[in-house]
């Protein structure tokens, strides 16, 4: 069952979906060697990993820096006046807090240039043993696996350094020394030295990390406007490692508490190792490689996330790869969010067993309150190579959960998802979902949303339950009504599905449970149309695709009527295996749902062959 969201600032927002292995697919099989042909077309490549080296010098090659400041102290606070320059020093230096002449003339000796907030600054480091040692900080295991974290840091904030770049050539960041021990926890929860702390707080525009290695915090970099602006731009996190930590986390919700804006983000090149890889454990299942959040609280305005590139990144055993959403309301209701742009192509991320989504977009959720009024555009999730469980790629208009009021008036338009690669790790449900509105643990539910112009094509989608799924409202045995939602011009091209049981579902309106929910229950008036299923390949897959007004699967009582699927182009499309396609108006499977008036519609009536060729078995079941 999903669980509660992060209310912090900067949102870790893991869902758990494992409890509903059972709510909406069939069992599944044991794993078939597969021998089918795929076709050229269906088989795309996935692009090389840039080289990250060379990418940050030709990057940094482009910028001409006033100041060079080098850091040759391993204690990252340091001491002013003493014989090495520190972190910290550095930092104040750079965003003129700290003037030259509070130095020793040995630190003095680092600086070349005159630092401060008018100057472009450049810090290096030149550390015997290579490791700058952090204060330590060590997290208590809380009581709640999926708790909160909310860590500190003890460093300055990085404020005021626009146009800086912090360059490490490989240094270390390490969360005190290598040989420390869990002196917190009884028993000891830490193998090795522990975790805890943040690394930096980031509070500045055109900034620049690249070539540094973060080990053993909890959250390595946060990245928020300062108080009383207009935002942050231009952050580049290139080429850096994170190793045995927590991940990186932008917010748009200001220092002051605020509504502001992130835009023109670049992560690119990075190489994310979870606690596992070292075989240690993360104090909290919430554990997520790179988060973005509008916001959750703030005075009047609009977050607005915007221009963000996630790219040829490698991330291994975290919870969840890469999060987005719009807004965040938490106890109260909240409105007005945009979100552009976001583009996460070409990572390698293989995934913590029994977590999900490795991807995740929304535009809002909502935890006893309601969101309106979003707009999400310009969504890209191209060339990854992903192995995971659970629903891999997980993009929504509105999450609703734990009561509140009705949320409405969610927009996205433009979701793209080409080319990636999708393998089950153990249990993989849905390989690629796209939903205007998830309800579940008590919703009021969602009216009047929206999702427009979906493209799912040439994704190579293995071991998955359901190899893709699409539906204006997935509700999980939650009361209330959602109705009045929306989705337009759908479109599944290319792909290539493997040892599935359906290989793409598509529902006017879909109600699910693994545990009896409450018979108020209601999926209403919702309709998906302008649908195009053409090209696709089926191997070893018991039906092709499937198609339903209104759809319900577990054991959750309830309602769906008058839900509507419109379909426009139903091309060509193989089946190597199975049924070629199931279309039916009211789809109830092992469920005591109330599944009436539902209606598919555009299906063609004759002339099989013209939407399915080369098939085994029936062409097509209909009902």
């Amino acid at each position: 069952m999903p669980r509660v969201p992060n209310t912090s600032l900067v949102v870790n927002h893991h869902r758990g979906y494992r409890r509903l292995l059972a709510a909406m697919v069939f069992h599944r099989r044991p794993m078939k060697t597969i021998t089918f042909f795929v076709l050229a077309v269906l088989a795309l490549p996935l692009a090389a990993a840039a080289d990250s080296q060379s990418n940050a010098k030709a990057m940094l090659a482009k910028i001409k820096y006033n100041t060079l400041i080098t850091v040759n102290d391993a204690d990252a606070i340091g001491t002013v006046g003493d014989q090495r320059l520190s972190l910290a020093e550095a930092i104040r230096l750079a965003n003129g807090s700290l003037a030259l002449s509070a130095l020793s003339d040995y630190e003095r000796a680092q600086v070349q240039g005159l630092p401060g907030k008018a100057s472009r600054d450049k810090v290096q480091f030149k550390v015997p043993g290579g490791a700058v040692r952090f204060p330590l900080q060590i997290q208590e295991k809380p009581l709640f696996d999926f708790a909160v974290l909310s860590p500190n840091t003890l460093m300055p904030a990085v404020e005021g350094n626009e146009g800086d770049a912090f360059v490490g050539n490989g240094i270390r960041f390490t969360n005190g020394p290598d040989d420390a021990v869990d002196t917190l926890n009884n028993p000891k929860f830490f193998v090795g030295a522990p975790l805890g702390g943040k690394a930096l707080s980031v509070l500045s525009s055109d900034v620049i990390f690249t070539g540094i290695t973060f080990e053993r915090f909890i959250t390595t970099l946060s990245m928020q406007p300062p108080a009383n602006s207009a935002g942050i731009s231009d952050v580049k996190i290139v080429g850096n490692k994170f190793y045995n930590s927590g991940g990186l986390g932008f917010t748009a919700t200001n220092a002051g508490n605020a509504r502001s804006t992130v835009r023109h983000v670049d992560v690119s090149d990075n190489e994310f190792r979870g606690p596992a890889e070292f075989g240690e454990n993360f104090p909290s299942k919430f554990l997520t490689a790179i988060s973005l959040n509008a916001g959750a609280a703030g005075g009047p305005g609009t977050y607005v996330i915007e221009d963000v590139d996630v790219s040829d990144n490698m991330i291994k055993q975290y919870t969840s790869a890469v999060q987005a959403q719009a807004l965040q309301s938490i106890f109260s209701p909240s409105s007005g969010a945009r979100m552009s742009g976001v583009h996460i192509k070409r990572n390698k991320i293989v995934m913590a067993p029994n977590s999900d989504p490795a991807i995740y977009l929304w535009g809002g959720v909502s935890v006893f309150g309601d969101v309106s009024d979003i707009q999400v555009n310009d969504l890209l999730i191209q060339h990854n190579d992903i192995v995971a469980d659970g629903f891999v790629i997980f993009v929504t208009g509105v999450e609703s959960l734990l009561g509140g009021q009705q949320s409405k008036h969610v927009e996205v338009t433009g979701v793209k998802v080409i080319g990636n690669h999708i393998k089950a790790n153990t249990s993989c449900v849905v390989g690629v979902t796209t939903i205007v509105a998830l309800t579940e643990q008590g919703s009021p539910g969602v009216v009047d949303s929206s999702m427009n112009a979906v493209e799912v094509a040439g994704n190579r989608i293995e071991g998955c339950e359901w190899g893709a799924f699409a539906s204006p409202v997935y509700n999980w045995g939650t009361p209330g009504t959602s109705t009045g939602n929306s989705m337009q011009s759908v479109a599944y091209r290319q792909n290539f599905v493997t040892e599935a049981t359906n290989g793409i579902v598509v529902a006017g309106g879909a109600l699910s449970a693994a545990a009896p929910g409450d018979a108020s229950t209601g999926v209403v008036g919702n309709e998906l149309t302008r649908l195009t299923i053409e090209n696709n390949f089926f191997a070893a897959s018991d039906a092709g695709f499937t198609i339903a007004g209104g759809l319900a699967k577990g054991s959750a009582p309830g309602f769906i009527s008058q839900n509507r699927v419109a379909a426009k182009d139903l091309s060509p499309n193989i089946n190597a295996r199975g049924v070629a396609c199931k279309v039916e108006n009211n789809l109830a499977i092992d469920s005591p749902a109330t599944v009436i008036n539902n209606v598919v519609t555009g299906v063609p009536t004759a002339s099989p062959r013209d939407w399915f060729s080369g098939s085994h078995g029936p062409r097509c079941v209909k009902k």
